[in-house]
């Protein structure tokens, strides 16, 4: 039997995981709707689609189940979703910081 430990599966994941469909993805989930999400994105409504059927397809696993009113997240697209929202407050973060370090307004210094 071929199995695979955890760290291996965690560093597939991490190697296919691209950001933008993250991004993609957080959308559509706030909004619940794929078209209000595409408007936004300025994208078509296939290419948000065809963006989370990646994602699904990346995580082996259904995002949202989808009816005529929009769509609603599984209970993996709730986690996932809490994740994607850590992930962009810290990319936030790093974009200030290093804005901050690159104005040398921050710094150490040693007395």
């Amino acid at each position: 039997m071929n199995e695979r430990s955890p760290f291996n599966v965690s560093d597939m994941i991490l190697n296919r995981l691209k950001l933008r469909p993250l991004l993609i993805f957080d959308r559509v989930l706030r909004n619940q709707s794929i078209a209000r999400a595409a408007r936004e994105l300025n994208l078509t409504q296939p290419a948000v689609t065809k963006a989370i059927r990646e994602l699904e397809q990346q995580l082996d696993t259904i995002l949202f189940d989808r009816n005529n009113r929009g769509v609603i997240p599984t209970d993996c697209g709730v986690l996932l979703g809490e994740r994607v929202k850590s992930v962009i407050a810290e990319l936030r973060y790093l974009t200030d910081e290093l804005n901050t370090f690159k104005g040398g307004v921050t710094g150490h210094v040693v007395v």
